[in-house]
């Protein structure tokens, strides 16, 4: 373990954020990143703008109840439909600036681009992985909530870090076989998931910046976040190395 490595594996959630702030100001890092979040902000401001111009459900004085109930049902599935295409559109494209971050972490002067950053899972390598992964994450999450409240919250903060795993997997030639992927990144955040939830707390003040700005603050917000999250997963593995020295060199 080098020496930027053994600073990062006794960091705190403090010392997290000024890292990834440290990265944020090398020169041109921020404005490339904020230029990779143009598109997925801009999805976000249009699906927002619809979300509130959609007319609530007309209730007639002659309506059925069976009338009113078919209604809400149409609307609620537009809403649901519109939502997975959200998720769907934004997915490639946050990803894209998480791998980005994750190098930064690694690599103060990481040479990058705002259109290779775009780009970046849109490609054979890591398109279908991708969404793969997105769907079984997904799927795993909602199978929990549906079991119980608790169990798909875990999951939800233990499947954190599905891209990060799968993008190491890629980058180093490893199996990448997707069930592994997110026992992988269950297995990183045993112990940290509280953690994990009060790194996200931290950042309420600014999301609600992002609300109040409709969303345009997130293009310097979202790169921070991401930072700051890659630094934590970067963390974790040179925490479970550490525990777990016979895993990393089988």
């Amino acid at each position: 373990m080098n020496e930027d490595q053994n600073n990062l594996f006794y960091m705190n959630r403090r010392e997290l954020k000024e890292l990834a702030k440290d990265r944020l100001r090398a020169p041109g890092v921020r404005s490339k990143l904020a230029i990779a979040m143009i598109i997925p902000t801009i999805i976000t401001i249009i699906f927002g703008v619809w979300s509130y111009t959609q007319p609530e459900v007309a209730v007639s004085a002659t309506a059925s109840a069976s009338e009113i109930m078919q209604n809400a049902v149409q609307q609620a599935s537009s809403t649901v439909r519109m939502t997975y295409l959200q998720q769907f559109l934004l997915l490639y494209f946050v990803t894209g600036v998480s791998f980005a971050t994750l190098d930064l972490v690694r690599n103060r002067d990481h040479e990058f681009t705002a259109g290779q950053t775009i780009l970046r899972c849109f490609n054979g390598q890591f398109f279908w992985s991708v969404l793969l992964v997105a769907i079984l994450t997904r799927v795993s999450i909602g199978i929990g909530t549906i079991l119980l409240i608790v169990p798909g919250i875990l999951l939800t903060y233990g499947l954190r870090f599905v891209y990060l795993v799968l993008y190491d997997a890629k980058q180093n030639g490893e199996r990448t076989d997707l069930f592994s992927v997110l026992a992988q990144s269950y297995r990183l955040t045993r112990g940290y998931k509280f953690d994990l939830f009060v790194l996200d707390l931290s950042f309420i003040g600014w999301e609600i910046l992002v609300g109040i700005t409709a969303g345009i603050a997130n293009l310097w917000v979202e790169p921070y976040v991401q930072m700051t999250t890659s630094a934590f997963y970067e963390q974790l593995k040179l925490r479970y190395a550490d525990a777990h020295p016979a895993d990393e060199a089988a």
